[in-house]
């Protein structure tokens, strides 16, 4: 379309996401979108340690709550002058790693074993 490979040209503030193991967004690729934009001030580009595409989702905290990334975007929404508040959330030092294991319902229904990695196959 029109705006395919063009320059994000805006007169706000301009924040990306990006997970660090994002398959579909790479991050050279969105580290390179963030030194095309320009924005007031450039743009920002936060990047969540071990987060996948659609980062916004993809943050999980311990003890539960709104993701991590949601926090952050709220914070830069209300005051994008107010870096420390979106830049270093609190919330981003309770981040939970990728859980692989899935959910033992799920995991029966896909690979016909409640533990993916370490039960046993279930003839079906």
């Amino acid at each position: 379309d029109e705006f395919f490979n063009t320059t994000l040209r805006t007169a706000s503030p301009v924040l990306l996401l990006n997970g660090d193991v994002d398959p579909q967004t790479p991050l050279w690729s969105a580290v390179r979108e963030q030194s095309t934009a320009e924005g007031a001030g450039g743009a920002t580009l936060l990047v969540w340690p071990g987060a996948v595409h659609s980062s916004a989702q993809n943050t999980p905290v311990e003890g539960g709550g709104d993701q991590c990334s949601l926090t952050a975007i709220a914070a830069f929404l209300i005051d994008p002058g107010d870096e420390a508040s979106w830049k270093r959330p609190p919330c981003r030092d309770r981040l939970l790693g990728i859980d692989f294991r899935g959910t033992p319902a799920l995991n029966e229904q896909l690979w016909g074993t409640p533990d993916a990695y370490e039960g046993d196959v279930v003839a079906r």
